[in-house]
């Protein structure tokens, strides 16, 4: 008998990331503050391969600020950039948006230098449940598009 732990809502989830990928400039991974590796999905990293990536430390306020920052330093000595937010209290979310300006400074700058406008930046938000997506996509989008289950 042969016992399937990979759900098929999973392999769906999978396979449409890996579709939509190519269509995003940046990958906005959302983690728990108080837990970031228990609560980040450990096959992310080869589902995106060598696309830029945010860690979002979400629910900071919950967190002790310390050790946040010792986690934000870990990501950092691994070449990630990571920053701490407070999505349900909007508390640093421009760190967000200036993270990932960051990150996309020299693909705009060559398209500047062809003579291109810089576009928005487009984003992916990924995380496992209940970490906080629809509160921060709602939140970045300043306006309620995801029902957040409350």
């Amino acid at each position: 008998m042969t016992i399937q732990w990979f759900p098929g809502h999973m392999a769906k989830a999978r396979r449409e990331v890996t579709e939509k990928l190519k269509l995003v400039d940046i990958i906005f991974e959302l983690v728990d503050a108080r837990i970031p590796i228990s609560s980040s999905n450990p096959m992310l990293e080869e589902i995106i391969h060598q696309k830029k990536r945010v860690i979002i430390l979400n629910k900071a306020d919950t967190a002790d600020e310390k050790i946040t920052q010792a986690w934000i330093e870990h990501f950092k000595e691994k070449g990630l950039k990571a920053v701490a937010v407070n999505s349900q209290q909007g508390k640093n979310m421009h760190a967000i948006e200036k993270a990932a300006e960051a990150l996309m400074a020299e693909k705009f700058n060559r398209l500047k230098e062809k003579g291109m406008k810089p576009r928005a930046i487009r984003a992916m938000i990924l995380g496992i449940p209940n970490v906080g997506k629809s509160t921060l996509i709602n939140r970045l989008a300043k306006k309620k598009y995801c029902e957040d289950g409350k």
